[in-house]
């Protein structure tokens, strides 16, 4: 059985490829939005803003001759290059993944050495947790635990509700989402926080949502989620930048 080497934007390139060493950055790298002050010494400091990554791949192609590795240049060739930043998973870490596109590489050197380090450069510099979790809630107070680093907006999906109205409650901030509507029980409403969108069993229904409504994150740590009636499940993807 081939061990896992690499994947990009959906290939597996362990059958071609041998990773030697990945090298990511330890903290992100930023700019920091100044202005100067007359008559001031030194800056006013605004806020810090995370700029592009680099994850540096070193890796070996799996082949005996040179024949044979010539007749991989076309696979190599076709899929390495995108032009895009596209999904990149790591024999690193295999619980984890980014967004990246490949950058500085001379695949020329590569095809004639059978080595390079490849140079994917994440415009994004967050790593996505592989498991996709998914939490029941009650009507009430939830207690949910975020564990990333980054806040990220959860999609919750609402079913038995009741009332003239459904409210789902970010107790931390005081941001909620109300929908205004008489539901059956066989309705089912789904608000995506991420993309700011609200579906009535799977039809656009934004026009139903109350105009003070605030679409929320989970941020890392204890978050409290009210809903107002019925059940929900609420499904995240952690986020963040410690792996």
């Amino acid at each position: 059985m081939i061990k896992f080497q690499m994947e990009f934007d959906g290939v597996d390139f362990s059958e071609y490829l041998v990773v030697e060493e990945v090298r990511r950055p330890f903290l992100p790298s930023s700019d920091f939005l100044t202005e100067k002050v007359m008559g001031k010494r030194g800056v006013r400091f605004f806020r810090r803003e995370e700029t592009e990554s680099v994850i540096e791949v070193d890796v070996r192609i799996i082949r005996n001759n040179r024949k044979s590795v010539q007749e991989i240049k076309r696979y190599l060739q076709r899929f390495l290059y995108t032009e895009k930043p596209e999904k990149l998973i790591l024999r690193d870490n295999t619980s984890i993944f980014n967004y990246g596109i490949l950058g500085r590489t001379d695949l020329d050197v590569f095809l004639r050495t059978g080595s390079t380090t490849l140079e994917f450069i994440c415009h994004d510099p967050t790593n996505y947790s592989s498991n996709l979790h998914e939490m029941g809630l009650k009507t009430g107070d939830n207690i949910i635990f975020y564990q990333g680093t980054y806040a990220v907006g959860p999609l919750v999906r609402i079913s038995n509700a009741t009332g003239s109205y459904i409210d789902v409650r970010l107790i931390n901030t005081g941001d909620y989402v109300r929908i205004i509507d008489n539901p059956l029980l066989t309705d089912v409403y789904e608000i995506d926080m991420e993309n700011e969108n609200v579906k009535k069993n799977g039809v656009q229904f934004m026009k139903q949502v109350y105009f003070e409504s605030d679409f929320f994150e989970l941020v890392p740590g204890e978050n409290n989620i009210r809903l107002s009636s019925g059940s929900a499940t609420l499904t995240f993807r952690e986020q963040g930048y410690n792996g």
